[in-house]
C-alpha cells in the first residue's frame, strides 16, 4: 500500500449521463469551486422579502451555464481554452481538465479577485440569514456595469461578501451573475434595504425541503 492512501478521500459526482470519481486531495482551487457548485445544482432557494407592505418574491435556482461568470473565467479572453460554451467549460472544471496553473497564465487572473479563493464558500454564505438589498440601478450605473436586481450582503469568516442575481427569462427565477468580496466600493450604498421575511431551500432531486428562516405568519405558495 502507497504511503497516505488510507487517508485519501474519494467524491463521486454525477451530471445528467455522466459520473466523475475523483481524489479529494487532488483538487486544485477551481475544481473545489465546480464541485461546490455542482452541489448547488441540486438545489434552490424560495426567498421572499418585505418593505412597506410590499411584498418581494423569488427563487433562486443554479445551472451549469451559470459557473463561468459567476467565478468570473469570462474575464479571461485571452484563454484558448475558454472559447466554448460554458457547460463544457464547467464539466471539464469539475473533471479537472481545467487547472489553476492553466488560468494563472492569462493576463487577466488577477481579475478574478478573491472570489476564486472563497467560491467554494458560496453555499454557506446563501445558508446564511443576513441582509439583503434590492438594487437601484439608477444609482448602481453611477459607478459599476452591473446590471441586477437584488443584491445580498453577506458577513462571512470576518470577511464582508456581495452577491448580485438577476432575473432568468420567464417567470420569477433570478440566477446568481456576480461575486466577490468587499472592496473599497460600497454597493450597498443607495440601494433600497428589504427586510429578510422567509427563505426555504429545497433539494429538487429528493424533494428535502428546510426553512431557513421565518417570518411570516403563514406559508404562502410561490
Amino acid at each position: 500500500m502507497h504511503a497516505g492512501r488510507a487517508d485519501r478521500k474519494h467524491t463521486r459526482l454525477c451530471l445528467p449521463g455522466r459520473a466523475f470519481l475523483f481524489e479529494v486531495v487532488d483538487m486544485d482551487q477551481i475544481q473545489r469551486s465546480a464541485v461546490a457548485f455542482r452541489r448547488l445544482l441540486d438545489y434552490q432557494y424560495i426567498i421572499r422579502l418585505g418593505r412597506k407592505n410590499v411584498l418581494y418574491e423569488f427563487v433562486l435556482d443554479f445551472d451549469r451555464d451559470d459557473f463561468l461568470h459567476l467565478i468570473g473565467l469570462h474575464k479571461m479572453r485571452d484563454l484558448r481554452e475558454l472559447k466554448r460554451s460554458a457547460a463544457s467549460i464547467f464539466v471539464d472544471c469539475l473533471k479537472g481538465k481545467i487547472t489553476d496553473k492553466m488560468l494563472m497564465k492569462s493576463e487577466f487572473f488577477d481579475e478574478l479577485g478573491s472570489r476564486f479563493a472563497d467560491f467554494d464558500q458560496l453555499e454557506a454564505i446563501l445558508d446564511d440569514n443576513r441582509s439583503v438589498f434590492r438594487c437601484n440601478l439608477h444609482t448602481m450605473q453611477a459607478y459599476s456595469t452591473i446590471i441586477a436586481d437584488y443584491l445580498l450582503q453577506t458577513e462571512h469568516h470576518d470577511k464582508t461578501f456581495y452577491l448580485f442575481t438577476e432575473r432568468r427569462h420567464g417567470g420569477n427565477r433570478q440566477f446568481c451573475k456576480s461575486f466577490f468580496e468587499k472592496g473599497k466600493t460600497d454597493y450597498a450604498n443607495g440601494q433600497m434595504r428589504l427586510t429578510l421575511l422567509y427563505k426555504e431551500k429545497v433539494n429538487k432531486r429528493t424533494g428535502e425541503r428546510q426553512v431557513q428562516y421565518q417570518k411570516l405568519s403563514e406559508k404562502v405558495p410561490i
